[in-house]
């Protein structure tokens, strides 16, 4: 498609590049969220950084640029409830920020189940109708 518009992220290079940054950034959150659980409350770093990335991701993705991504919404209501665990004064900051990203979250695509598996039925050899002669 090249570029479809005369502004920064009107182009497939912009999108790549926006799809980069905003993966970086959910990368960063999910190992620091499957770190240390006493690294995630107010007065540690991941307390604090993770609640700001997100919020930095919120911005981006409200933008409706081509390419901004988010954390799909089982990683966020992990993370949700780890925060909320190790900081429950801040809940009801932690519940505003999450429940914005998961209102622009992918909605979870439902797998379709396999076809089960056809069984073989005995096959009768098919009558050839022969004209009757008269």
């Amino acid at each position: 498609m090249g570029t479809w518009g005369p502004n920064h992220f009107d182009s497939d290079t912009a999108a790549d590049h926006l799809s980069i940054v905003t993966k970086r950034l959910i990368d960063e959150v999910a190992e620091a969220m499957n770190g240390d659980p006493s690294t995630f409350t107010a007065d540690e770093y991941v307390g604090v950084s993770v609640p700001c990335t997100l919020e930095v991701l919120h911005l981006i993705a409200t933008q409706s640029w081509v390419g901004a991504m988010v954390p799909d919404r089982d990683a966020l209501n992990r993370w949700r409830a780890a925060l909320v665990a190790a900081q429950p004064d801040r809940r009801s900051a932690l519940d505003a920020t999450f429940d914005k990203l998961i209102e622009l979250a992918p909605t979870p695509t439902i797998k379709p189940s396999k076809p089960k598996a056809k069984t073989k039925r005995a096959v009768t050899p098919a009558v050839k109708s022969t004209p009757s002669r008269r």
